[in-house]
């Protein structure tokens, strides 16, 4: 008898165990599709402008402004895992604003304007499977008012009109809404009325339900501003950039840090730049208090035939850092890719990528927004050439599933394919020394350790190796950064 039981007890054992097998043998190629890295173009019959990304569960709503048919409007796709399309939406003749679609519980909320009726202003509410349920008009103060931007804060949605109208010599001025989700408007109120163009950018939430303001003075006098406003409309503080720029009308994004620090961006106007050899319009970013003192700031150089335009800016989900993102150019428009920059909130680079999708080398790559996962991976929206738009999905280090890769990454099908490293570090894993060789082509600027959260931990001058003994076991970032500006990053591990 207690055989059999024995028997009976190894059997349901091995039944128990042959199930669990199957279950991994279902689920695990799942997760490996669910982790694929991958940059791919989605065919569109019309120029997109895609602007917006979303998550929802394991997809994805994007959101642009195009031509559908032979009228202007706003197009929402939900693209699959796989960046597949599994439905389109077209919004014709309505331009929503860049960061449209809000999304609040399982509605989503586009501030538009109607191009049909000149002047008014809608808030559409849509549905988790993008159908309209409502459509709300309203009105800004001018017909010439052009939406900008929108955002949400206590289940409310904000939206933004840069109005402008005539006066002695021209002026413009902020006006926002404040929606709730059935559409009433439960405060309106204006800002910055002046003799010039000021006009805004972005309109973003901070943790303590503020909003920031980003926007630029236009004209040969111009300035980087950004505000601080209580959800009653009431200034808190402005602040205006000492640097001037006398092209005007350069965006100016703004994200709250994890540490309640402000970022934003700004470009310098030089007019001498010839004499540096470096191009005309450096950009900026400069970090302020929530006070708004002036903290810091970082100038991004490139040389005179070089490029870089920045179109937003993204907060840390899983640690203190945050990404910059847009285009650079190396020389010229033939030579563009896609860029993003991670940077530690204290302004220490963790990694600078650039990015082209393989077979359109030669043509403009620009990102337009990105999400960070629960997992740390990014999937980014941009376009390629005006006529595709462009989606990657790679790892926290920039990477298509490397944890170790350069600085330009041309993704194909197969490969990650990057240009071989001027620096190396050996041996990895380490329980104590790095040793540090560099090619003799590249001047050495420094070698900065940091942590996976981007934390600073140790910065040297050039040396040919540093000890990690002093660091507990676990994963850190090596980056070697040179004289000319790039930097390359290495992953390295303690033991």
């Amino acid at each position: 008898m207690a055989a059999l039981v024995a028997i009976s007890f190894f059997n349901i054992s091995y039944m128990r165990l042959l199930l669990c097998l199957c279950f991994l043998i279902l689920i695990i190629p799942t997760r490996m599709i669910s982790q694929q890295y991958l940059s791919k173009l989605l065919e569109f019959d019309e120029q997109p402008n895609s602007s917006r990304i979303l998550q929802i569960g394991d997809d994805f709503l994007i959101s642009s402004i195009n031509l559908i048919g032979d009228e202007r409007g706003t197009t929402l796709l939900t693209i699959n895992e796989d960046f597949n399309v599994n439905k389109r939406s077209d919004f014709i003749n309505v331009f929503a604003t860049r960061d449209s679609p809000v999304k609040i519980s399982n509605e989503y909320f586009m501030y538009c304007k109607d191009l049909i009726n000149e002047g008014e202003k809608k808030l559409i509410t849509l549905d988790s499977n993008l159908d309209s349920l409502s459509s709300v008009s309203v009105t800004s103060l001018y017909p010439d008012g052009e939406i900008t931007s929108a955002t949400k804060i206590n289940n409310q949605v904000i939206g933004m009109v840069w109005d402008r109208y005539e006066c002695s010599e021209s002026c413009a001025e902020m006006n926002f809404k404040v929606f709730t989700t059935n559409g009433d408007v439960t405060n309106e109120f204006n800002h910055d009325k002046q003799e010039i163009y000021l006009f805004s950018f972005e309109v973003d939430t901070t943790s303590n339900q503020k909003l920031i303001v980003g926007s630029n003075s236009i004209g040969n006098d111009g300035n980087a501003h950004v505000m601080l406003l209580d959800i009653e409309g009431n200034l808190i503080w402005k602040h205006k950039s000492n640097d001037k720029q006398s092209r005007g009308n350069v965006p100016v994004w703004t994200e709250e840090l994890s540490n309640g620090n402000i970022v934003y961006t700004d470009k310098v106007d030089r007019p001498n730049n010839f004499q540096l050899d470096l191009a005309r319009y450096p950009n900026k970013l400069v970090w302020l208090s929530p006070n708004e003192d002036s903290l810091m700031h970082i100038m991004h150089e490139k040389p005179t035939n070089g490029r870089i335009e920045y179109n937003g800016l993204q907060k840390g989900r899983h640690g203190d850092y945050f990404f910059v993102y847009g285009y650079t150019e190396d020389g010229g428009f033939d030579d563009q890719y896609g860029q993003i920059r991670k940077f530690s909130n204290d302004g220490v680079l963790i990694w600078s990528r650039k990015y082209q999708h393989k077979g359109r080398e030669t043509e403009y790559h620009s990102i337009r927004d990105i999400i960070e996962l629960d997992n740390g991976d990014l999937v980014t929206l941009g376009i390629s050439n005006f006529s595709k738009i462009w989606m990657m999905r790679i790892n926290e280090n920039g990477c298509f599933g490397e944890n170790d890769c350069g600085e330009i990454n041309i993704y194909t099908n197969t490969k990650d394919i990057s240009p071989l490293k001027a620096s190396k570090v050996s041996p990895n894993p380490t329980n104590d020394i790095l040793n540090i060789s560099v090619d003799d082509t590249k001047m050495v600027r420094g070698i900065t350790v940091t942590s996976t959260e981007g934390k600073l931990l140790d910065e040297y001058l050039y040396i040919k190796s540093i000890s990690l003994l002093g660091l507990d076991a676990g994963v850190y970032f090596v980056t070697i950064h040179f004289g000319d500006g790039t930097s390359e990053v290495h992953q390295v591990i303690k033991q």
